[in-house]
C-alpha cells in the first residue's frame, strides 16, 4: 500500500469531489485502467467557477501554510482536472 502524504490525500479528495459533481466515480476509472490513456482527462468538462468552489470548500478548513495551499490548487490544476466548458 501506499504511503500518501496529508496533502496528497486531499487532492486525491478534491479530485474525487470534482469528478462526482460531474457524475463520474474516478475510482472507478482507475481501475479500470483509463486513467493510464494519455489525456484520459479531457474527455471531461466542468465549469472553470466550479472546479475554483470545488477546489476552495475542500481547502476550507485545513490546516495547512499559504504555501501548501497553493501547491495544491497548482497541482490541482496541472494534474488531471477536467477541461473548462
Amino acid at each position: 500500500m501506499l504511503n500518501y502524504s496529508k496533502e496528497e490525500k486531499l487532492l486525491i479528495d478534491i479530485y474525487r469531489a470534482v469528478y462526482w459533481e460531474i457524475g463520474v466515480n474516478i475510482d472507478e476509472l482507475i481501475e479500470s485502467g483509463e486513467t493510464k490513456k494519455e489525456g484520459w482527462f479531457l474527455n471531461y468538462c466542468l465549469s472553470a467557477l466550479r472546479q475554483k468552489e470545488i477546489l476552495e470548500d475542500m481547502l476550507k478548513g485545513q490546516k495547512l501554510t499559504k504555501l501548501k495551499r497553493q501547491v495544491i490548487r497548482n497541482s490541482y490544476y496541472l494534474g488531471c482536472s477536467p477541461k473548462s466548458c
